[in-house]
């Protein structure tokens, strides 16, 4: 599930001007839905990476794409581990947004979501980040 809160709180640190082309996707907030797709959106995943969790976000993730938006981070900080579910929803999601030209970025991968990507070979997969600043500029770049 996605975490709901504004993103100037989430994202204190980027620069202010970012800050303002960036936001948290909250889910279930229609404001958000109607915010120019251009902008950078945060995606903030709820803790684990089970086949539940994995139906959550792959929810969260379709609303998203249906929506337009072309340029996502996914924040995995709050995930401890990732189980193939969850790595076929970020796959196929990924997927999706670069087929209609947009672009993904994970932020704040911890410990153990790294090792599994390394693993399964998957961490050259996805474009990669130490923090939300710096997937937020990469995309605003």
């Amino acid at each position: 599930m996605a975490l709901v809160e504004n993103v100037t709180k989430a994202s204190a640190t980027l620069d202010p001007a970012d800050s303002q082309r960036a936001m948290l996707w909250p889910g279930v907030d229609a404001s958000v839905r109607s915010a120019p797709v251009h902008h950078p959106v945060v995606v903030r995943l709820g803790s684990g990476g089970s086949p539940a969790y994995a139906r959550a976000w792959e929810g969260e993730l379709s609303d998203l794409a249906a929506g337009g938006f072309t340029r996502v981070v996914i924040d995995l900080g709050e995930v401890d581990s990732l189980g193939t579910a969850a790595i076929s929803v970020l796959l196929t999601f990924q997927r999706r947004l670069e087929e209609s030209g947009g672009r993904v970025r994970f932020a704040r991968l911890g410990g153990g979501v790294r090792a599994v990507l390394r693993f399964t070979r998957l961490e050259s997969v996805f474009a990669i980040d130490a923090s939300i600043e710096q997937s937020v500029a990469a995309l605003l770049g």
